[in-house]
């Protein structure tokens, strides 16, 4: 009997499900693939881990009205279960998740950014502070008595000087700022222990790329593009120019050598590997309901034998 109904909701569920699947990967085959694209593997995953999360929902739909004194008992604690797995769970998480780990607002992160740019930061002081000293330094180091005789242009040094110390500030600002987006993260995981749909939630943005550690990965690779192409423009005006020329522009050769920005997608395994804790969950969930639902057969058999 526990085997018949399994088997009739899941037919009945992939009426709905299959043409769906099937057009999701008619869309993925008809884009062009890139080298090392990972998306019909994460696709699959994603369907994979839903399935799971639907047999989940089924075995423990089953065992409830196995072990429900009539349909409207089970009835009830099933749309309980549906608006704590749903509604009440996921919003309470992310209330004390904010509760315990708050993140500042966007005024506070910017004066506190701006506070650090014009007194320095971990005892480092702002370059318009240290002029001088960095001045006498490179005139040490060339052997000058003159700011004019030195093979460089200062205002080009003093810019790449900045932009380093700028990125010193918000290495430390946005580091804690993604610390604490962390921390609300392993609230979530420990909520997803009574609403499995926290897992399979994460699990689905983990495959589709949106998920917190993908926005990491190209946070990182987006920056460190970014200060690569700057150092490149302060380091061509500091060492193709010299102090007080204000004519100077960049060449085309410059340019033609400047790359597009091109970012690759994380691979599959590491994708996977960074959700396998709502994956675990899931499967977790399905055993645990699975179980349940053979128990109260088992015990429904014994009453009516």
């Amino acid at each position: 009997m526990l085997w018949g109904k399994c088997l009739g909701i899941v037919a009945a569920l992939c009426l709905l499900l299959i043409p769906a699947t099937a057009a999701g990967a008619w869309v993925l085959t008809m884009g062009v693939a890139a080298p090392g694209d990972s998306s019909f593997p994460r696709f699959l995953a994603m369907g994979g881990a839903y399935a799971v999360y639907l047999l989940a929902i089924v075995a423990l739909a089953l065992g409830v009205s196995a072990r429900a004194a009539s349909s409207r008992v089970a009835l009830l604690v099933l749309v309980g279960f549906w608006i704590a797995n749903s509604l009440l769970v996921p919003r309470v998480a992310a209330s004390v998740a904010e509760a315990l780990h708050p993140t500042p607002s966007l005024q506070e992160f910017l004066k506190q950014v701006h506070l650090d740019l014009e007194s320095g930061i971990d005892g480092h002081r702002p370059p318009g502070e240290r002029e001088a000293e960095l001045k006498q330094a490179l005139m040490k180091k060339y052997n000058v008595t003159s700011e004019k005789d030195l093979p460089l242009n200062l205002s080009g040094y003093f810019l790449q000087q900045s932009e380093e110390f700028g990125n010193e500030i918000f290495e430390k600002r946005f580091g804690e700022l993604s610390d604490t987006y962390g921390r609300q993260q392993l609230v979530l995981r420990a909520a997803a222990g009574v609403s499995p749909m926290l897992a399979a939630r994460a699990f689905s943005m983990g495959m589709a790329g949106t998920d917190l550690w993908h926005h990491r990965q190209f946070a990182a690779a987006a920056e460190q593009y970014r200060r690569n192409w700057v150092k490149r423009l302060n380091d061509d005006l500091t060492y193709q120019s010299r102090t007080g020329d204000t004519s100077y522009k960049v060449g085309r050769p410059f340019w033609e050598a400047t790359q597009d920005f091109v970012y690759q997608s994380e691979p599959f395994g590491a994708a996977a590997s960074a959700q396998a804790w709502s994956l675990g969950i899931l499967l977790a969930w399905l055993a645990g309901s699975t179980a349940f639902a053979f128990l109260a057969i088992r015990r429904l058999s014994g009453q009516v034998a």
